[in-house]
């Protein structure tokens, strides 16, 4: 049985606390009447009380839980907020320190024309800025193989300087987008999908992350601007991405202002270079020390190993008559040079003023014959020329690079083109005055024939005296005045001949193909020249004729008097062949073809008449 406590109360005491009433039922209370005092006791049954830790208090004490994981969770916010709004201060004041620095960068550059201090300070300033382990310059070349020109680097790490990167991929996948200004950051290599090639390009340099920014000039791409992080990997921010771009950017414009003033300065000292080379080449009207000024002076103002003058025969074989060469290389000059392909493939080309810049022989498809006419003078890179003179190709002014392979600038091309031109003009004008001199020489000779002759008492001194002030006059080896008879057989009735050579005096020498091939043109009056007799495409018969009087070249010019052709006026000679000059063809047949020879004839014919005794050598 449950053991029931009782409290005895007053009516008024009977009250029951708040935090207890609920756990009593009137019906259960009962009234006791205690007899004697009137008194009544209520017998109420009473539980003690216990809190209830399953509902309320648990509750509460989720709630006081929950409310302090919502103060750490807010604290927490609140820290991470204020490390944003630190991180942001000093970011801001990070890209405010970019902003002004490269505004100094972009003043120091602009304030050199020097390419060479230009790359030095950006490079030194961007790490300096970034605070990173390398900053470069990367430069292309026309084929998109690079080259890095200007370096800052920490001394924990490789040097890049000076080394030559090739990316096989470049021109194909990239060259575009740098083109238009894109920005690569690289925060890992080897979590950015590069290729193997890629990484093992980047490994030998220690490079964990890198940013690169194109370089533009001119609307050119003309390289990138790469800084590298090797301690490593590196998170590149906004404001860094930015400011790289931007100092790549003014980079940029840098370089295109220096390049174009540079080009400028360049262009001033090309014209004194060239009006210097013109004053030179015309102080002397003699064909030689044109040549030679020419090839001495462009050497100098291209700075290379060696100039020469390629003069061109018929046959558009070439030898080389005027260079200008360092000592360090072989020489050229005398060299007989013969490109079976010229006349088929360039004669055209150089004729219309052509100039061909060739800067590495053995990557320019050229053929192995021409390679191998190059290779004997060492020649590595080229720069051609034509000279022109009175419309026609005479010559080629040469440029060498012996010490290697040369990009030659379109100033060094337009140098030795105005160059060229202005050698054609001077000797076109030596030439003239050489005609001139010639003339006037020529005639000075012919009036002196023509006294002589008019002295002679003899009739073989007229002849005599015509083949030996010719012979003197053209400098040759051998002159002779050849007679016909009616059949077309001819003798050699007059001969002046150097004494190192056979005589051809008194003989007859007969031609079965002169009638048929040659009289016709003969009796229009056509000089003939050979210049070289094993090249000039003679019949066999022919060669056999000349061969007995050691002939190599020869001018032979028709005796007509009367419409009617007496013989012919023939020069040899005999050391070699000879490339023979207007003038002296000209000489020729003024000799030949004027009246100096007729009236000669008629002199000998009085001669004979009036002494029939006298010697019949032009009858």
């Amino acid at each position: 049985m449950t053991q029931t406590n009782f409290i005895k109360t007053n009516q008024s005491e009977n009250r029951t606390p708040n935090a207890t009433k609920n756990y009593y039922n009137k019906s259960e209370q009962e009234t006791i009447q205690t007899k004697g005092n009137n008194e009544s006791l209520a017998i109420v049954p009473v539980e003690v009380w216990q809190p209830d830790t399953n509902q309320k208090t648990l509750g509460i004490r989720a709630k006081t839980n929950a409310l302090a994981e919502d103060l750490a969770a807010l604290r927490s916010n609140i820290d991470v907020r204020i490390n944003q709004l630190q991180s942001l201060i000093e970011t801001e004041g990070a890209a405010a320190e970019r902003a002004e620095l490269l505004n100094e960068i972009t003043s120091h550059i602009r304030e050199s024309l020097n390419l060479k201090d230009i790359f030095k300070t950006v490079v030194e300033d961007a790490r300096n800025a970034l605070q990173t382990d390398r900053v470069i310059v990367y430069q292309f070349d026309k084929n998109w193989k690079g080259t890095v020109i200007a370096e800052s680097v920490n001394s924990d790490w490789p040097k890049a300087l000076g080394a030559e990167i090739t990316d096989p991929c470049f021109a194909d996948r990239y060259v575009e987008f740098y083109q238009k200004g894109r920005v690569k950051a690289t925060a890992d290599i080897y979590k950015a999908g590069l290729t193997e090639c890629h990484i093992s390009q980047l490994e030998p340099f220690a490079v964990r992350a890198n940013l690169v920014a194109p370089i533009v000039a001119n609307g050119k791409l003309l390289g990138l601007l790469i800084a590298h992080h090797c301690s490593e990997a590196r998170q590149w921010i906004e404001s860094e991405i930015e400011f790289f771009q931007q100092l790549a950017t003014q980079l940029g414009y840098a370089v295109d202002q220096a390049l174009l003033l540079t080009k400028q300065k360049a262009a001033t000292q090309q014209a004194q270079k060239l009006n210097h080379i013109n004053v030179q080449i015309r102080k002397s009207p003699n064909v030689q020390d044109i040549l030679t000024i020419s090839v001495e002076e462009t050497r100098e103002a291209l700075a290379c190993d060696r100039v020469v003058v390629y003069e061109f025969d018929s046959q558009w074989k070439g030898t080389v008559i005027a260079e200008s060469v360092d000592s360090n290389w072989p020489k050229a000059l005398g060299a007989e040079i013969a490109d079976p392909c010229f006349a088929d493939r360039y004669v055209q080309p150089y004729q219309r003023g052509r100039v061909k810049a060739t800067e590495n022989i053995y990557e320019s498809g050229l053929t192995e014959c021409h390679i191998n006419q190059l290779e004997p003078f060492e020649v590595k890179a080229n720069l051609v020329a034509p000279i022109v003179v009175e419309q026609k190709l005479i010559g080629l002014l040469i440029g060498h690079q012996c010490t290697g392979p040369r990009t030659w600038t379109e100033l060094e091309i337009d140098l030795i083109r105005k160059v060229a031109v202005q050698v054609g003009y001077a000797l076109e004008q030596a030439y003239l005055f050489q005609k001139q001199q010639a003339a006037a020489k020529q005639a000075g000779f012919l009036n002196e024939i023509g006294i002589k002759i008019r002295n002679s008492q003899r009739s073989e001194d007229i002849f005599d005296t015509i083949v030996e002030e010719a012979r003197s006059a053209l400098r040759a080896d051998r002159v002779i005045l050849y007679q016909f008879d009616a059949d077309w057989i001819g003798t050699v009735v007059a001969e002046s001949v150097d004494k190192a050579w056979p005589q051809a005096f008194g003989k007859k020498i007969s031609d079965p193909c002169f009638k048929k091939n040659y009289l016709k043109s003969y009796l229009r009056g056509r000089v003939s020249t050979i210049e070289n007799i094993d090249e000039a495409g003679l019949g066999e018969c022919h060669i056999k004729l000349l061969e007995p009087f050691a002939v190599k070249a020869n001018i032979v010019a028709p005796i007509i008097a009367e419409q009617k052709l007496h013989g012919l006026l023939i020069v040899h000679q005999c050391s070699g062949p000879r490339k023979w000059q207007e003038s002296e063809i000209d000489f020729t047949k003024q000799l030949a073809c004027g009246s100096l020879i007729y009236r000669a004839m008629h002199l000998v014919a009085r001669m004979t008449y009036n002494s029939p005794s006298a010697s019949r050598r032009w009858r």
